[in-house]
């Protein structure tokens, strides 16, 4: 079973990568726009791609640092085997290649620094696989699909429409898809393919042993809710699906898809990690109105009792000056009366001279 001449470069990419990449890019544009016409949003964005890229480059440092580069003289056979996968592909630039123990983790990956990108293979895969095979192929081929059409840069063009319940992980499943394919174009060996996904699936030893068909089967067979809401929560083709799909194309057909349940798209939905995201995000949101709203009251409060203060020093003040002034208009009253006394006084005494005077 091989039909490697049915991935031409016009069938590498999966149709549905194109049908879900043009409706993430305009939602993320839309809200892009509108992140760029909110100053608050705006700052969030910024701070969160600086923070993006220093995480970025102690990343690359790890690697830089940790796991050995591969080279024409560093495990030449495994540098081979990216270079003619490379070329294959139509590459110009080698990508830097890195082999990373992972403790016993059968895994690789892409990333991109600065313009330049890094495929790095965890040790047991290359362990697994050998340095010159279809399998070791397979799996370079499907990080350099990563890096041939750009999904890196996509994620993070398309990051907030990637929040998009469904669609977001939808449109990574599907890259994986394609990926897939590279992998197995690069591989040049169906069953090569087929097999490096059974090791991932079912480990070194026990991986080789495995028969694919009866895999691909568990696909087409648990088709029931639970099943369904995990590959819809996924960002990555459940491993009987990509095996399934491998086997499809080794004998040049797209693969079909394979219905699901319908409830399962509601609670995928309706559960999301979007939702939540937005729950918590909404919730945070209460607590700081709740806050400001709290901190105003105070400041009104203060306010409130400042005035009161100033209010009754006034009145106080008012008061004092009042019972000034009746103190004075006593005082005044009662020079007035003592003023008048010795007038009276004086008349007296002078009237009664003036009797002694006559009397005399």
């Amino acid at each position: 079973m091989s039909n490697i001449q049915y991935l031409s470069s016009e069938k590498l990419v999966s149709p549905r990568e194109r049908r879900y990449y043009g409706p993430l890019l305009i939602i993320s544009i839309i809200i892009w726009i509108l992140i760029a016409l909110s100053i608050v949003g705006l700052l969030y964005a910024l701070g969160l791609a600086l923070f993006i890229w220093f995480i970025n480059g102690l990343f690359i440092a790890y690697i830089k640092s940790e796991a050995v580069k591969v080279s024409d003289t560093q495990l030449p056979q495994l540098y081979q085997s990216l270079v003619k996968s490379c070329q294959l592909l139509g590459m110009t630039t080698v990508p830097e290649m890195y082999v990373l123990q992972a403790d016993g983790a059968l895994n690789a990956f892409a990333t991109r620094r600065s313009g330049r990108d890094f495929v790095v293979l965890f040790a047991e895969i290359v362990e697994a696989y050998g340095e010159d095979s279809p399998e070791v192929s397979f799996v370079i081929g499907h990080e350099l699909g990563h890096v041939t059409r750009k999904h890196i840069l996509k994620r993070l063009l398309t990051l907030p429409g990637s929040l998009v319940p469904l669609l977001g992980d939808a449109y990574s499943r599907a890259c994986e898809a394609t990926c897939d394919r590279y992998g197995m174009f690069c591989a040049k060996d169906s069953a090569g393919a087929i097999r490096a996904m059974m090791i991932l699936s079912g480990g070194k030893e026990p991986g080789r042993k495995m028969d694919p068909e009866v895999f691909a089967e568990q696909h087409t067979r648990d088709r029931g809710f639970f099943v369904s809401w995990h590959e819809l929560e996924s960002g990555y083709p459940t491993l009987s699906q990509r095996v399934y799909n491998l086997r499809a194309l080794a004998r040049g057909e797209e693969p079909a898809r394979c219905s699901r349940s319908p409830l399962a798209y509601i609670f995928a939905t309706v559960f999301s990690r979007t939702v939540f995201i937005l729950i918590i995000f909404a919730y945070i949101g209460v607590v700081i109105s709740m806050s400001i709203a709290q901190n105003k009251a105070k400041k009104a409060n203060e306010i409130k009792t400042s005035s009161q203060s100033t209010e009754s020093s006034t009145n106080e003040e008012d008061n004092d000056e009042e019972y000034d002034d009746e103190e004075y208009a006593l005082e005044s009253d009662s020079e007035v009366e003592s003023s008048d006394i010795k007038q009276e006084t004086r008349d007296d005494t002078e009237a009664e001279k003036a009797n002694a005077i006559v009397s005399e």
